[in-house]
């Protein structure tokens, strides 16, 4: 379960319970990751379980941008391999 929030050239995931998989393909610019805490982490792939994995880990707490260069992907969430508090989200910045 996640709440998507999408808007043009934009889309927010938050509150993630388990995988996400958003079934579409973009021309990705960067994702954008906020954590609820300290120490989060999130799993992103590339189409399913086995793709290519984009890693992101927020030490202090701080947001994190991972920079894409238009890099197509299907992105999916891996809920088992991300550590997530209260108050989380990822944006994903894509070509419209």
């Amino acid at each position: 379960m996640a709440n998507l929030v999408e808007s043009n050239g934009k889309f927010e995931i938050n509150s993630i319970a388990a995988d996400y998989d958003y079934e579409k393909s973009i021309f990705c610019k960067a994702i954008h990751f906020i954590p609820g805490a300290a120490s989060d982490a999130i799993s992103i792939k590339d189409k399913d379980d086995t793709g290519v994995k984009f890693y992101i880990l927020s030490t202090d707490g701080e947001s994190r941008i991972l920079p894409m260069y238009m890099t197509k992907i299907i992105p999916y969430i891996d809920f088992s391999e991300s550590t997530l508090s209260a108050g989380h989200k990822v944006i994903f910045l894509y070509e419209v």
